[in-house]
């Protein structure tokens, strides 16, 4: 599903970049922000993976993770 959101995310982007119309790039925004749903969750499934609990290791991650977006 985390790539499938990564794909949508990044082909969307792009044709968001060369839209002729005002129409397409709302509509193309639209569909970026869905993919983009589809990767929050995902992410921070992958950290919960990645990082052990007994650690303080993944709070950093997690907190990392919520200030750069």
């Amino acid at each position: 599903m985390f790539l499938l959101g990564l794909i949508a995310f990044m082909l969307t982007s792009v044709l968001c970049a060369v839209a002729p119309t005002i129409g397409a790039l709302v509509a193309l925004r639209l569909i970026d922000g869905f993919s983009a749903a589809i990767l929050l969750p995902q992410g921070l499934g992958l950290l919960r993976a990645a990082f052990a609990p007994q650690g303080s290791r993944r709070g950093g991650a997690h907190g990392g993770n919520g200030a750069s977006r």
